[in-house]
């Protein structure tokens, strides 16, 4: 797979055949313009995988990227327990078992009694086109403490990205 790095989400520039995995990650605002959400659901619809994250679990980025993933035509699907992005049992790979995870401080309190992760498929048309989580992923797995940081400790932060990358992998 390859992964290559961009300063913003541009979806008139993807092309499933060399970009397996787009990330879109925002704080506060995640909206598209009507040319760019069109380009975004192309790329899905003709194979491309999208991983999204509400960047340090910002509840407004959260709501944010409900409101244009209604507008992408987007099902929001929950990960449920024996979903392969938390049994890691994906077809082809082998990735980290997920069951009961630590939160990150600023997140304990709203999750208590509540250890399995929320992660969302994204669907169109009965399709795993992406993969949404409303609370930080991919700088809570660096190990480095954030103020307000929404997130998971960096272990399963870690196996949770990982999956995620395995998924894009085996489809």
């Amino acid at each position: 797979i390859k992964l290559e790095a961009s300063g913003e989400l541009d979806p008139s520039g993807l092309d499933p055949a060399k970009v397996e995995l787009a990330y879109f990650g925002a704080r506060q605002d995640m909206t598209l313009s009507d040319a760019e959400a069109a380009a975004l659901k192309k790329y899905l619809q003709d194979g491309g995988l999208l991983f999204v994250e509400a960047v340090m679990g910002d509840k407004r980025a959260d709501a944010a990227w409900r409101t244009l993933a209604g507008k992408l035509g987007l099902k929001m699907l929950p990960v449920g327990k024996t979903d392969p992005l938390l049994t890691g049992q994906l077809d082809g790979a082998t990735g980290y078992p997920v069951d009961g995870v630590r939160y990150r401080f600023s997140l304990r309190e709203e999750r208590i009694g509540k250890p399995d992760p929320e992660l969302y498929r994204l669907v169109i048309d009965d399709k795993t086109v992406g993969v949404y989580s409303p609370f930080d992923l991919v700088y809570c797995q660096t190990g480095y403490d954030a103020w307000a940081c929404r997130g998971y400790e960096s272990e399963d932060a870690l196996a949770l990205v990982t999956n995620i990358v395995l998924l894009a992998t085996t489809r």
